[in-house]
């Protein structure tokens, strides 16, 4: 079909993706074809989340979701939409930008569809003071010159018109919708003619919203003949303008050369020892063989030590000064908070003393381990928390084979209330810079980030690199299965990633 040059619209129904990295790059491959996917089962009970934080927030339906939105496939979750959008995509023309105009002939009927405007992801638009002047001079005293433009409702063909006219000259404005009610003088078929012709000449799409079931029939079947999407309902017209709005602006965007191409895979260090710790089913990284990851690719982490004993873990408290923390290695627990097998704020050799023997014994009542291993480091005051995670889709071969869509990065607020505050986003790597930017800027932590209330932004910088080199890692060791860097912290000047779980599998 992506071939085929007459055909330039396609539909389909997939219920699962076995090649999603090589559907996503044949999908890439073919810009000019617009492709609806109606993908059934948001949930995936079947399979057993990976015991890390990361697994929890980002299932199978975020990882079709993301390689789908990269290559500007559109998804719906409905019949009814999916048609909605091939009949968008292949009569309407693209708008520009999120700028909607609404006209209407009924107050109530404007107000809500101003609401789901809005609520859709669009933008209602703020008409020109040139505008609103012509509109004054057509319109009766009445009538509302703001938008929702409502032309009241004694409003004949004649008066829409007008109302479109001047309302397309806007420049504020990309979209238009035409909302209409059968009232004593309205006139159906005559308004649906002229929106047929006017559309022809328009370069914005121009929507019909004709509410008023068997009243409005005559007018919806001119549509219909004419390839003129229509909708009885401001619901289904909102959502539909707004994915082909997102659909037409993926469209601009991929057309502009990147500035800087995506991470690639680098040349492993640690080949042998990653090899020697992947099994079939998922398995979690050894805290030393973490250590070094960090370093290979210059992870910014705190001063930390592995201890075997309360003397060693004093000899580095003395050496970095308090406060310290201490911790369970990853391999022995995994969610140490959970287990209790991590204690903060520590602040002098007594109190160290008194929790390395608590964090002993906590351990060895959670799990098998006869003598644990534990992980002292210095603590980092102040700064924010946050969390940057991979899944994996798919084996260790998908980025040869494309069985899969491979890892999943996700960015966002962290912490142990990570699933709490679930403000995170996700995409697909490779990602470019600017890519990586709009992750982080996606969520609601980046208005701290950036600077809020006065107070200075954090190192905004050293986060996109953290990203990059975690980016860099999983496409070096395809092997990950699953990372998780929770918490790490940003400061003003320093993103120190303060705990590390790898999983490896097959």
């Amino acid at each position: 079909w992506v071939k085929d040059k007459k055909i330039k619209v396609i539909g389909m129904y997939l219920e699962e993706f076995i090649d999603g990295k090589d559907f996503v790059d044949i999908a890439k491959a073919y810009p000019n074809k617009s492709i609806v996917i109606l993908h059934p089962g948001e949930t995936k009970e079947s399979q057993k989340a990976i015991s890390s934080h990361t697994g929890s927030l980002a299932g199978s339906s975020d990882t079709i979701r993301a390689g789908l939105s990269q290559a500007g496939i559109i998804q719906v979750d409905s019949v009814e939409k999916m048609f909605n959008m091939l009949k968008m995509l292949s009569f309407s023309k693209l708008p520009n930008g999120y700028n909607t105009a609404i006209i209407t002939n009924a107050g109530g009927p404007g107000i809500i569809t101003t609401d789901l405007v809005v609520k859709s992801g669009l933008t209602l638009a703020d008409l020109g003071s040139s505008t609103k002047s012509k509109l004054r001079k057509i319109l009766p005293a009445a009538a509302s010159i703001n938008n929702p433009i409502d032309v009241v409702g004694d409003a004949r063909s004649d008066r829409y018109k007008a109302a479109l006219e001047i309302v397309d000259k806007d420049k504020n404005v990309d979209s238009i919708l035409v909302v209409l009610t059968p009232q004593i003088v309205t006139q159906i078929e005559d308004t649906a003619k002229l929106i047929i012709n006017f559309s022809k000449k328009s370069t914005k799409p121009i929507i019909p919203i004709f509410i008023g079931g068997k009243y409005v029939l005559p007018g919806l079947e001119r549509f219909y003949d004419n390839k003129v999407p229509a909708f009885q309902y401001s619901e289904e017209a909102s959502y539909s303008l707004k994915k082909l709005t997102d659909y037409s602006i993926f469209k601009t965007e991929s057309k502009k050369k990147p500035k800087q191409l995506p991470t690639a895979r680098r040349k492993p260090k640690n080949s042998a020892v990653i090899k020697l710790h992947t099994k079939k089913s998922p398995s979690v990284l050894p805290q030393k063989v973490v250590q070094k990851l960090a370093r290979e690719f210059n992870l910014d982490t705190p001063e930390e030590e592995l201890v075997h004993s309360p003397s060693k873990a004093l000899q580095f408290a003395k050496r970095v000064k308090y406060p310290v923390v201490i911790k369970a290695s990853s391999e022995d627990v995994v969610h140490k908070t959970d287990f209790k097998a991590l204690f903060l704020n520590i602040n002098s050799d007594e109190e160290l003393l008194r929790k390395y023997s608590k964090l002993k014994t906590n351990i060895k009542k959670k799990t098998k381990v006869k003598n644990p291993t534990l992980l002292i480091q210095e603590q980092i005051l102040g700064g924010e928390e946050l969390i940057i995670g991979a899944n994996r889709d798919g084996d260790s071969k998908v980025y040869k084979d494309g069985k899969g869509f491979g890892h999943l990065l996700l960015f966002g607020k962290g912490g142990i209330y990570t699933e709490v505050y679930r403000d995170t986003a996700v995409g697909l790597i490779p990602l470019t810079v600017p890519q990586l930017e709009k992750l982080v800027d996606i969520t609601n932590v980046s208005k701290i980030i950036r600077g809020t209330r006065g107070k200075k932004p954090l190192a905004f910088r050293p986060l996109i690199d953290t990203l990059k080199k975690v980016q860099t890692m999983l496409l070096t060791y395809p092997q990950i299965e699953s990372i998780d860097l929770n918490p790490l912290i940003l400061t003003e000047d320093r993103c120190i990633v303060v705990d590390i779980k790898i999983f490896l599998s097959k």
